[in-house]
């Protein structure tokens, strides 16, 4: 579970599942935002993860 979290994959479930409400919902707005917010957060994740050296364990 760490690692999905690590590697922004938990970030991105959310920011899914916000945009899909958002389409289907009346304040659609709202909840795309909070998507687009998550998906920012999983892409930064994601990419500090990725410029850590293999064998760093912080």
């Amino acid at each position: 579970m760490h690692k999905f979290v690590q590697s922004g994959g938990a970030f991105m479930v959310v920011a899914l599942l916000c945009i899909a409400v958002g389409f289907i919902s009346r304040n659609g707005a709202v909840f795309t935002s909070i998507g687009a917010f998550w998906l920012i957060m999983a892409i930064i994740v994601r990419a500090r993860s990725a410029k850590k050296p293999p064998g760093d364990k912080s």
